[in-house]
């Protein structure tokens, strides 16, 4: 819906009670974003994928200050940085996210739904597992 929204003029991520698309900061909303980038990515709708990419990593970034992160958060982190993701022709997002799970490791470390996706190698590509334990050894 929101793909089609915008296509029509509404503009994805607008705020105000007759054009938002989405109800802000639901424990979805990661996910929801997630998807409607990977819909502007798969019909190189530019302006949908910048903007659904730059609202997923402005509600990470808002998430974050709350010093944990939801299950769902995680879930959708999972879905486009780890081994089953979608290929993207954009890998903008994609290298934002790991930067950011990179810079926040410690909590996500303290994260049980995070760690057991990590232990059952659904965290992260296999390559980048020991990157990330590199970094949380030394989060300097």
């Amino acid at each position: 819906m929101a793909m089609l929204k915008h296509l029509y003029g509404i503009t994805y991520g607008s705020r105000g009670p007759s054009n938002s698309i989405i109800k802000p900061d639901t424990d979805n909303t990661a996910e929801i974003h997630l998807s409607v980038f990977v819909l502007g990515n798969k019909y190189d709708i530019s302006s949908l994928r910048n903007t659904a990419g730059q609202l997923f990593s402005d509600f990470l970034e808002e998430e974050s200050k709350k010093g944990w992160f939801c299950d769902e958060t995680i879930l959708a982190i999972s879905k486009l940085i780890g081994p089953h993701a979608p290929q993207l022709a954009n890998q903008d997002l994609i290298q934002r996210t790991l930067d950011f799970v990179w810079d926040h490791c410690i909590t996500f470390m303290k994260d049980k739904t995070f760690c057991r996706l990590l232990a059952d190698g659904d965290m992260l590509h296999h390559n980048q597992v020991f990157e990330f334990l590199d970094t949380v050894g030394d989060p300097i």
